[in-house]
């Protein structure tokens, strides 16, 4: 009888152990599709996360040189705090797909992927014939240009105002991060506590 129950809370204890990773792993968010259009103008996709997300890979369709920056927010009040994370790209000024980003690990919440660069370089975009896709509880939330400048990129003054049937080619892949429901945690509870008044009543 014993043994019984200690098996039965070692089932509780497994099961209300969080499992993070490998959950939903995919596409977190994505606009992808075979021909693209150069835009020369600086540009930001932003997108909100409803879960935290890990081994988090983006991607890109860029051509020529400059410099990719992942923020939570974008505007005059955004320094290099707000970085999640930043790289330069080199490439073919026609476009090609470039790996920006691995490993990143993304908690909920709204973020920003800036592209700024020298003359001529662009982010390639199609129209809204464009596959989106995007997880349980992602949104992607914007399309947007800013005026290229000498200024820190994410610092802009971004708008939608040109970019109404413009979808800037991106991929966002990861994994899920599972977080164990509070249900769970109490059967744990209540499980460890009838153990304990068990061991109290075998001892008396």
């Amino acid at each position: 009888m014993r043994t019984t129950k200690f098996h039965a809370l070692f089932v509780l204890i497994i099961a209300a152990i969080p499992q993070s990773g490998l959950v939903n792993a995919g596409v977190i968010a994505s606009q992808t599709s075979r021909t693209g259009f150069k835009d020369s103008w600086y540009q930001a996709v932003a997108f909100t996360l409803g879960n935290a997300y890990e081994n988090v890979v983006i991607e890109a369709f860029l051509g020529g040189s400059g410099t990719v920056y992942l923020t939570t927010q974008i505007g005059a009040s955004t320094t290099p705090d707000h970085e999640v994370a930043r790289t330069d790209y080199v490439g073919d000024f026609n476009g090609q797909l470039q790996f920006l980003f691995s490993d990143l690990q993304l908690d909920a919440g709204s973020y920003f992927l800036v592209r700024g660069g020298e003359f001529a370089s662009s982010w390639l975009w199609n129209d809204r014939t464009v596959s989106a896709t995007v997880d349980k509880g992602v949104t992607i939330d914007g399309n947007l240009t800013a005026a290229p400048s000498r200024e820190y990129a994410p610092a802009l003054d971004y708008d939608d105002e040109f970019t109404s049937n413009r979808r800037y080619l991106f991929t966002v892949t990861g994994d899920l991060v599972a977080v164990s429901e509070p249900g769970v945690f109490a059967m744990l509870i209540f499980g460890l506590f009838g153990n304990w008044l068990y061991g109290r009543r075998v001892r008396q």
